[in-house]
C-alpha cells in the first residue's frame, strides 16, 4: 500500500465470500409456525456474527494502516530533523572556518604582544618609582 493507494477492504479480508441468504423453507401443511421462527432467528444470529467479525476485521486493518502510516510519518520528521541540524552544523563549522581564515594572526598576535608589553612597562614603572621612594629614605 502506498501513501496514495485508498485503503481497500474486500469481502476475503473479511473472510466472506458471497453473502448466502438460506431459501425460504417451502410452506408445508401441517408444519408449526414456530419452526419458521426458529430458522429464522439462527440465520439472524448467523448473520449477527458474521457482521460482527467481519467489523472486527475491519477495525484491525484500520487500526494497522493507521499505526503504519504513523510510523512513515514519524521516520520522515525524524529524518527531515535530522537533515536540517547536519545541515546548521555544517554551516556553523564553515562559518567558523571562514572566519578563521580571514583573521589575520600575525597583526592579532602583535597586538596582543604590544598590550602584554604596555602593561608590563607600567608595573616596572610603579616598581621603579617604589625603589626610588625607598632608596631616599
Amino acid at each position: 500500500m502506498t501513501d496514495k493507494e485508498p485503503l481497500k477492504i474486500t469481502l476475503e479480508d473479511l473472510g466472506l465470500s458471497e453473502p448466502t441468504v438460506p431459501p425460504d423453507p417451502p410452506a408445508t401443511p401441517g408444519k408449526p409456525p414456530g419452526k419458521a421462527r426458529e430458522a429464522a432467528e439462527q440465520v439472524g444470529q448467523r448473520v449477527a456474527g458474521a457482521m460482527k467479525e467481519s467489523t472486527a476485521k475491519v477495525t484491525h486493518k484500520i487500526a494497522d494502516a493507521t499505526a503504519e502510516t504513523a510510523n512513515r510519518t514519524a521516520e520522515a520528521v525524524r529524518d527531515k530533523v535530522s537533515e536540517t541540524i547536519q545541515a546548521q552544523a555544517q554551516a556553523t563549522a564553515d562559518a567558523v572556518e571562514e572566519r578563521l581564515r580571514q583573521v589575520d594572526w600575525k597583526a592579532e598576535a602583535t597586538k596582543g604582544a604590544e598590550g602584554g608589553l604596555r602593561w608590563l612597562s607600567k608595573r616596572l614603572e610603579v616598581l621603579a618609582e617604589r625603589l626610588r621612594g625607598d632608596s631616599k629614605q
